[in-house]
């Protein structure tokens, strides 16, 4: 019986803009493939129909792009912003955007571009390609997604009926106290509802103007033992 091994050698590059790029060393076949995530108030134009295929919440794959040709033809739209546009949203519907305004003030329809190549492709070559998007077409989020936010740090505060947070990580030692805390509001009969993001995800506590000081009043210990019990 013998062993075979697969040594995968795959290198990664994150320019300033936020654009990753993956390169598999060992493949030498010609290949290139593009992944967006998009913003969930991002919305597709007329120029954009028919170019993508969905996998999974609000990202994006490129149909049949097989050359750097039609990589090219992508970028060259992209850049003239004929793609994707951002809908004018008011209020707690988008807590993405909510969150990203609050870091960087950039609520750009696209999060995030990652561009997957193989050995037989110039990375430098695709870098020059890419670096053709401006910036500002591209939400800085890798703040929101490395942030560990204290519990009752507000990100957001938003109209006066809520107040926008962002949970910590599931990993991070604050985690267990922010499940603490979210018993304590919903003791308080106060509504959260949470972005369909991936964690640390964005939130929001839906409270009346008349119940708002509810909110940073600090709990007894009574309060705190029931919320524990119940966690």
């Amino acid at each position: 019986m013998g062993i075979i091994l697969f040594f995968v050698s795959i290198s990664e590059l994150l320019l300033p803009s936020g654009i990753q790029i993956l390169k598999d060393e060992n493949c030498r076949i010609k290949e290139v493939s593009v992944g967006i995530e998009l913003n969930p108030s991002a919305k597709i134009n007329f120029a954009g129909k028919n170019f993508f295929e969905k996998t999974g919440y609000n990202y994006f794959y490129l149909k049949d792009l097989d050359s750097i040709a039609t990589l090219t033809r992508f970028i060259k739209l992209l850049s003239q912003n004929k793609i994707f546009s951002q809908r004018n949203e008011d209020g707690p519907t988008n807590l993405l955007r909510l969150t990203l305004n609050d870091i960087n003030g950039n609520s750009s329809p696209i999060i995030s571009i990652t561009v997957s190549i193989t050995g037989k492709i110039s990375e430098e070559k695709i870098i020059d390609i890419v670096n053709l998007i401006p910036d500002t077409l591209i939400s800085n989020s890798n703040a929101y997604y490395n942030l560990k936010r204290v519990v009752g740090k507000h990100i957001y505060p938003g109209k006066e009926n809520f107040i926008a947070n962002i949970s910590p990580s599931p990993f991070s030692e604050d985690f267990s106290v922010f499940l603490v805390f979210l018993k304590l509001m919903n003791n308080r009969n106060l509504k959260v509802r949470f972005s369909p993001e991936t964690a640390p995800s964005p939130f929001l506590i839906y409270v009346s103007k008349d119940k708002i000081k509810s909110i940073f009043t600090k709990p007894q210990k009574n309060e705190i033992k029931r919320a524990v019990q119940e966690v």
